[in-house]
């Protein structure tokens, strides 16, 4: 597995970014495998923010948008987070 991180200005080009990824073959974390720490590739888990410690990633804004396929995994983070 290989890994990305893409830096966007804004929540919105994140949003575009990730709907680009999608239509390329990839599958949101979020989506695919519900978001949870547990599912989470290990080479993230240093990514994630201090709150929430465990349960649902996505109920903190700053968790970056991860995106993968069979051999890339991909961060996309926002300046604004």
């Amino acid at each position: 597995m290989k890994y990305a991180i893409i830096g966007v200005e804004r929540p919105q080009d994140q949003a575009f970014t990730g709907k680009v990824l999608k239509l390329l073959g990839f599958k949101d974390f979020r989506e695919a495998l519900k978001g949870l720490e547990s599912n989470l590739d290990p080479f993230w888990r240093k990514f994630i923010p201090v709150f929430p410690k465990k349960g649902n990633l996505y109920k903190r804004l700053d968790m970056p948008s991860i995106l993968f396929n069979d051999t890339l995994s991909v961060a996309i983070y926002d300046s604004l987070s």
